[in-house]
């Protein structure tokens, strides 16, 4: 092997210098190109470096007409470089690699298709929607054990808007949890630190706590029984009442008595009518109005002031209507000491407990007692 000792090579006509050889070794710091931004190093076979490489240019693949473009690696399957420091911009048409690492804040533009998972918290701006070909379901794992959502805590800052929300245990106040308690699977918890807004109705079988956030809802059958007697002997309307009332006349009343609809919002009201004298000889009703569809079921039992006989009748079917004549034996009494009880049992429906009175006579009770005509 020949050792050459110079200085600078340079060209001695034109601007190229080609060296070649076998193997060429240079040992040191050697710089090639003055510097200026014009030189160019082009090496067309395998290189190897044992120290470091400083360049002030570009490195491009292919020459200088570039025609090898995207066909040379940089570095090899079994030879790797190790890490890769750079201050501008990587442009690739695929990128890959084992992961990424940082927030990925100034990724942008992605758009396709995840199905995977993600271990961590997580955050979404925005709305989340869940979709397919059938039922769809949110899964939330806990180190218990895991479910469509249960165990784990779902923590929910905002509205729930559902279709239907239904709730087989209890409704409490302090944080939203949806989910079947471990190990019975039997109970459904939903607790809300909010307010639970409904434009339809809550259902449970039970709602625990004192009620006295509750606002803006009439109850019916709150243990407050009104009593109400009657001043005149004209026509009563009652179908403004939404509580148990004890309602009497101990006057001789002559008028229809119209009681209110029964309807969801009322279910277990009891309504008592009391005959506290003996009331009209001629006939009036007791009951609901023509124009809604309340009809009452139940029984009507007639007894005679001035006898021991007593008749016990089934209230027609369909009925709307009792018809009140104190002396008349086949009609529902009205003498002193007749009650009628009305429960309100679901919508439209209403159960009739009558214990009446006739001033006279034989007791007779028919199907005219108790009519489908309203008021």
């Amino acid at each position: 092997m020949s050792t050459l000792l110079v200085n600078n090579i340079k060209s001695y006509t034109g601007d190229t210098v080609t060296i070649s050889g076998s193997q060429i070794s240079v040992q040191g710091r050697t710089t090639l190109g003055d510097g200026t931004g014009t030189d160019t190093l082009v090496v067309r076979a395998d290189s190897s470096f044992s120290g470091s490489l400083e360049v002030s240019g570009s490195v491009t693949p292919g020459g200088f007409t570039g025609i090898d473009s995207g066909v040379h690696d940089l570095g090899a399957l079994t030879s790797k470089w190790k890490d890769l420091y750079l201050s501008g911009t990587v442009s690739s048409s695929i990128v890959s690699a084992s992961y990424f690492v940082g927030d990925g804040s100034q990724i942008t533009g992605v758009t396709g298709e995840w199905d995977g998972t993600h271990n961590g918290d997580a955050e979404i701006t925005g709305s989340l929607i869940l979709s397919g070909s059938g039922p769809t379901s949110l899964t939330i794992e806990s180190s218990t054990h895991s479910g469509n959502i249960k165990d784990a805590r779902l923590n929910i800052i905002g509205d729930i808007s559902a279709s239907n929300i239904t709730a087989s245990g209890t409704i409490f106040g302090e944080s939203l949890q949806v989910g079947k308690d471990h190990p019975s699977f039997g109970v459904l918890h939903i607790t809300n630190a909010g307010n639970v807004s409904s434009s339809g109705y809550v259902s449970a079988s039970a709602f625990v706590g004192g009620g006295s956030q509750i606002t803006d809802i009439t109850f019916a059958n709150v243990g407050n029984t009104s009593v109400t007697a009657q001043s005149g002997t004209g026509a009563e309307d009652l179908t403004g009442t939404s509580s148990d009332l004890i309602w009497y006349a101990s006057t001789t009343q002559a008028g229809d008595i119209t009681l209110p609809q029964a309807t969801v919002n009322n279910v277990g009201m009891k309504i008592k009518i009391i005959a506290a004298a003996s009331w009209a000889t001629s006939p009036f009703k007791l009951g609901f109005t023509s124009g809604g569809s309340t009809v009452m079921t139940g029984r009507i039992t007639v007894s005679a002031l001035d006898a021991v006989l007593t008749t016990t009748f089934p209230v027609t079917s369909n009925a709307k209507n009792l018809v009140i004549d104190a002396d008349a034996v086949a009609t529902a009494g009205g003498a002193i000491g007749s009650v009628y009880e009305f429960t309100y049992l679901t919508s439209n429906l209403v159960l009739c407990e009558a214990n009446a009175f006739i001033t006279t006579g034989t007791v007779a009770t028919t199907a005219a007692a108790s009519v489908t005509g309203g008021i």
